[in-house]
């Protein structure tokens, strides 16, 4: 693989796990602590949560 598409594939992952991690935060803030153990479990749920906190 290219060096380019190399960094472009880690800066994808790295975005990836920032949007994660922001949830996770933004679930405990909100006393949501068992859907987080959920959502890293089910990406559905995962991008559903996603989607109701506009991330």
């Amino acid at each position: 693989m290219c060096e380019f598409a190399e960094e472009l594939l880690a800066e994808g992952r790295e975005e990836a796990a920032e949007r994660i991690n922001y949830l996770n935060v933004r679930l405990a803030e909100d006393g949501r602590t068992e859907e987080i153990l959920m959502a890293a479990k089910d990406l559905l749920l995962q991008g559903k949560l996603m989607e109701e906190y506009g991330i």
